[in-house]
């Protein structure tokens, strides 16, 4: 299936934390501020900063000119810290909300390259990062432990050009021109209030308009929450809906009582964003009805791109041929986890051949291919991973199981 990570909904942490008490309401309106400001010192600048990274853009920066590492550039969020980093280093922290929640927020200084911050705004607070390093493991390892998220404030009055093409961004104080071919497409959109993060309009089937926020941090195509209710999906007598269900307690070390995570695939006619129109295109829908609608990486790899602030507008240049993969998906039916040594089943298909043949959430595959797990390392097991995804079958060995189950590879919709 697509990449799975579970990164916090940070709007709505901050909104349930709030609920605990006033104070926590004023601080909120604090940081709400200083995430507004803009805090970069660089002027009359065009600075080319090279990226790295499998699923997510990977940069390297310096915070408080004393802790290195790679942060994840993600549009979705505010800039945050993992709370392990903060406090190590000097800068005050004040709490933002209460109820058990420890969520935080601070000033500090940050350097990407050569664009110097001062008392840029973090959030803090813990993040659950461990299935990033499983698909980025080499990066990390390369250039040091990672550090949180640069979020979209730090890129308030700036034009920024992501281009895949050699894995570089640029970043520029004045609009950037597009490129000579090919052409891009125009999407306006409006910054959302407290983190500039950008909100574009979907228009689906012709019919039905919602808005979703462009997120790099999340490493999905097109995410809609449980609240999204087309004409398309009211009648799902058509085939048009796919149910995928995810056990979360695989993957947060902190156990929840109602683990079972569902989402659904879904089977648009038609979809437009900005001057871009999509025919049949699948579409994710999550059973989270606190989260936004995002537009994640999956689908914005398929394009050079322009996220503009000063003129508040997008210019997707679509790659190669331009024509979407992910229009309809290939999958065996389940998803893996690797954690603390093992490798599980993290998601399942429902009514699919991987669950009649008994395979489900928490079962622990002992080899792939007939390659032992137990006698590889994360990096070994990362690369089989995503080799697997691409084979037409899959052969495993299941924990408890006599004989191999051997999945294939099929269209989720005909």
């Amino acid at each position: 299936m697509r990449s799975i990570f579970c990164k916090p909904n940070l709007l709505a942490i901050i909104t349930l934390a709030l609920a605990f008490n006033s104070c926590g309401l004023i601080n909120y309106f604090k940081f709400s501020k200083k995430v507004g400001k803009p805090t970069l010192k660089n002027t009359n600048f065009k600075e080319k900063i090279p990226f790295q990274g499998n699923t997510f853009v990977l940069l390297k920066a310096k915070v408080s000119d004393s802790i290195s590492g790679c942060f994840i550039l993600d549009t979705g969020s505010p800039c945050l810290l993992d709370s392990a980093i903060a406090d190590k280093l000097t800068f005050k922290q004040k709490k933002l909300g209460l109820g058990g929640m420890k969520i935080y927020y601070g000033m500090t200084d940050l350097s990407i390259r050569n664009l110097k911050y001062q008392d840029i705004a973090f959030l803090i607070m813990p993040l659950y990062l461990s299935n990033i390093q499983f698909y980025e493991k080499p990066t990390f390892e390369k250039e040091g432990k990672e550090l949180g998220l640069i979020g979209s404030n730090a890129f308030i009055g700036t034009s920024c050009h992501f281009s895949f093409d050699d894995s570089t961004l640029t970043v520029s104080d004045q609009a950037l021109a597009p490129p000579a071919s090919p052409k891009g497409h125009r999407i306006p959109f409006n910054p959302h209030s407290s983190q500039t993060t950008p909100v574009v309009k979907l228009v689906v089937n012709n019919e039905d308009t919602i808005t979703a926020f462009i997120d790099t941090g999340n490493p999905g195509f097109i995410d809609l929450n449980v609240r999204f209710a087309c004409s398309a999906t009211r009648d799902t007598s058509l085939g048009d809906l796919k149910v995928f269900k995810n056990n979360l307690n695989l993957f947060f070390e902190d156990k929840v009582k109602d683990s079972i995570y569902t989402y659904d695939y879904i089977r648009l006619k038609s979809l437009k964003i900005g001057e871009l129109e999509l025919n049949d295109i699948v579409v994710e829908r999550s059973s989270d009805a606190y989260r936004q609608n995002l537009i994640g990486m999956d689908f914005l790899r398929h394009f050079n791109f322009t996220i503009d602030w000063i003129n508040n507008e997008i210019f997707l240049y679509p790659r190669g041929k331009g024509k979407l993969k992910d229009s309809n998906i290939n999958s065996h039916g389940i998803d893996f986890i690797y954690k603390n040594g093992k490798l599980k089943v993290y998601g399942i298909l429902h009514d699919s051949e991987a669950e009649s043949l008994g395979l489900e959430l928490g079962s622990e595959i002992e080899a792939i291919n007939g390659n032992s797990i137990a006698e590889l390392d994360s990096a070994f097991i990362q690369k089989l991973y995503y080799e697997a995804l691409e084979e037409d079958s899959i052969l495993l060995k299941v924990k408890g199981e006599g004989q191999p189950i051997l999945l294939k590879r099929k269209p989720l919709f005909p």
